[in-house]
Parts: structure tokens; C-alpha cells; sequence
């Protein structure tokens, strides 16, 4: 599902790594997501309105995956951010706790 979300809003990933750092807390990292034109903006010092433009395409992972019904947890806060000269996009899911 990450992999189907990356290639509609950027582009497929070279590589996905996922951590679990707790039982509340997933941290995946997606390696090769950048296209030639965000590489071009980045190059042109236009990041911060790429990061922004970026954002809620990676929100709307939740909605249209039914990404809870996946991991079978409530998520309670999804963030995102990048390392753009790395080309890196990190996800971090916060999920509530099992009661």
C-alpha cells in the first residue's frame, strides 16, 4: 500500500524500509521517490513550497488505503517530512493504544 501511494503521488520508491520503534509508533522510509521536476525545484532552492505542495498527498495515504484496516490499529497522527537531497520521504504513524 505504500508502495501503490508513493507511485500515484511521486513516483514508485527504489526502497522501503519500515521500523516499528514501539507498538504505537511505525517510522517508514522510502528511498528514490523524487522526480526529475521536484529534483529541478529542489536544485532552484524551491523546497520549503515543494514540501508543502507534498504534504497532503502523503496525508490522504489513510483515507484512500483504509491504512487502519491494514495494520489493523486506529492511527491517531500521521507526519511526514523529507530529505530532499538525500531523496528520502519518511512517514511517521502514530497509532492509538490497544485498550
Amino acid at each position: 500500500m505504500i508502495k501503490l501511494n508513493s507511485q500515484r503521488t511521486q513516483k514508485l520508491p527504489d526502497r522501503i524500509n519500515y521500523f516499528w520503534l514501539e507498538d504505537e509508533l511505525l517510522v517508514i522510509e522510502r528511498h528514490g521517490i523524487l522526480i526529475d521536476i521536484e529534483k529541478k525545484l529542489i536544485e532552484n532552492g524551491i523546497r520549503e513550497e515543494l514540501r508543502l505542495a507534498k504534504r497532503p498527498l502523503e496525508h490522504r495515504i489513510i483515507k484512500l488505503f483504509n491504512l487502519e484496516t491494514y495494520l489493523q490499529r486506529t492511527i491517531r497522527n500521521l507526519y511526514v517530512d523529507w530529505d530532499f537531497e538525500a531523496d528520502k520521504g519518511y512517514m511517521v504513524l502514530m497509532m492509538k493504544k490497544d485498550e
